[in-house]
């Protein structure tokens, strides 16, 4: 995200500031969910059979979760 609160042109409004909240507080949601689920498929476990195609599902998984950010949330 690019803007920063800027009072040389007018502070924002309380609305404004609560709605960028909104929305960063729902990316680092998403994003936690998303290293809980690489975590989780890279982290295996001993009873995983050697070259177990786990991580590969999570990093596919991870990647699901933050590509479905509605349009409205994404920035940059």
């Amino acid at each position: 995200m690019t803007r920063q609160i800027a009072f040389g042109y007018g502070a924002p409004s309380v609305p404004e500031l609560e709605e960028r909240i909104h929305t960063l507080e729902t990316q680092v949601a998403s994003l936690t969910e998303a290293v809980r689920i690489l975590t989780a498929g890279l982290a295996g476990t001993p009873f995983d059979e050697p070259g177990s195609q786990e991580a590969s599902a999570s990093a596919r998984r991870a990647h699901e979760l933050l590509i479905t950010v509605p349009p409205s949330r994404r920035t940059g």
